[in-house]
C-alpha cells in the first residue's frame, strides 16, 4: 500500500509540473517568412562531362535564392512544441566539367577568348511543407524573446524544373519526365523571436530521393550534347540539400493583449 501511494504521489507531481510548464506565453503563433537560400548536389560523383568527369559543387556560393511562405506553430508546454510550413525553395546545383587543354599554338587572333570548362546545372522550384518538433531550451516566458531548435520531416513537390546546359536553357515540365518532382527529407534549424514578433532563422535540410527518373545509361534530353552543349552522361543519382537564412513575422502578436 505504501509503494502505491509513493507511485500516486509522484504521478501528482508529475502531473502539476506539466501543468506548471503550460506555455505562459499565447501557445499558437503563425505568421509568414522570407529568407535566401543556397543549394547543392549531392551523390554526383560519377557524373560525366564530355566524357570526362565531372565535379558537383557542395553548395552553389555564388547564387542566392529567395523563398518564403506561412508559418504556424503551437506551444503544448514552456518547452516543447510543433510547427507546420507551406513555402517556397528553390533547390539544385551545378556541374563542372574539366577544362579543355590549353592548344599548342596560340590562337591567330590574341583576342580570342580563353577556352571556358563545360557547365551544367539543374534547378527545382518546389512547394515544401516542412513539419517539426520544436525545442525551447531557455522556456517561453511572457515579456522575454523565445529561442527555439527544431527538428523534423520535409515533403516537397517540383512544380517546375529549369536544366541549364553552357548556353542552353530549357524548362522541363512532366511530359518526358526525366526529373522526379516528389522528394522527402529531413531538416534541423535554430530561430529567435523577439517580443514584437519578428524573427531570425536558419535551417539546414537534406532530401533523400534520387531527382533522376531515367535509366542510368540514358542520356537527359537538355544534356544531349547537341548544338554544342555540353553532353551530360552517367546520370545515375543526384540529390539536393539547401542552407537558408531568413526572418519572419508573428502575426498573433497583433491581436496579443
Amino acid at each position: 500500500m505504501k509503494r502505491i501511494k509513493q507511485t500516486l504521489a509522484a504521478g501528482f507531481l508529475a502531473f502539476a509540473a506539466l501543468n506548471q510548464a503550460k506555455a505562459e506565453v499565447s501557445p499558437l503563433s503563425y505568421g509568414v517568412k522570407g529568407f535566401g537560400s543556397m543549394s547543392g548536389l549531392m551523390g554526383a560523383e560519377e557524373f560525366k562531362i564530355n566524357d570526362k568527369k565531372a565535379n558537383a559543387k557542395l553548395f552553389d556560393f555564388g547564387t542566392l535564392w529567395g523563398g518564403g511562405g506561412l508559418h504556424g506553430e503551437y506551444a503544448f508546454t514552456n518547452y516543447l512544441g510543433v510547427a507546420l510550413d507551406l513555402t517556397y525553395v528553390m533547390t539544385g546545383g551545378n556541374l563542372v566539367g574539366e577544362k579543355p587543354p590549353v592548344p599548342a599554338t596560340p590562337p591567330a587572333d590574341p583576342a580570342t577568348p580563353e577556352a571556358k570548362a563545360p557547365t551544367a546545372s539543374m534547378y527545382f522550384h518546389s512547394i515544401v511543407v516542412p513539419i517539426s518538433l520544436c525545442i525551447y531550451p531557455m522556456a517561453r516566458e511572457e515579456d522575454e524573446g523565445i529561442l527555439k531548435a527544431f527538428i523534423g520531416a520535409t515533403v516537397s513537390y517540383s512544380f517546375m524544373k529549369t536544366v541549364e546546359n553552357g548556353d542552353k536553357k530549357l524548362e522541363l515540365g512532366d511530359k518526358k519526365g526525366e526529373l522526379s518532382g516528389l522528394d522527402f527529407g529531413a531538416h534541423l534549424g535554430v530561430a529567435y523571436e523577439w517580443v514584437n514578433g519578428f524573427s531570425v532563422e536558419s535551417q539546414y535540410t537534406m532530401n533523400f530521393m534520387n531527382r533522376f527518373n531515367i535509366a542510368a545509361d540514358k542520356k537527359l534530353t537538355a544534356f544531349d550534347g547537341e548544338a554544342g552543349s555540353a553532353a551530360v552522361t552517367d546520370l545515375k543519382t543526384a540529390k539536393t540539400h539547401s542552407v537558408v537564412l531568413g526572418m519572419g513575422y508573428n502575426l498573433a502578436t497583433l491581436f496579443a493583449e
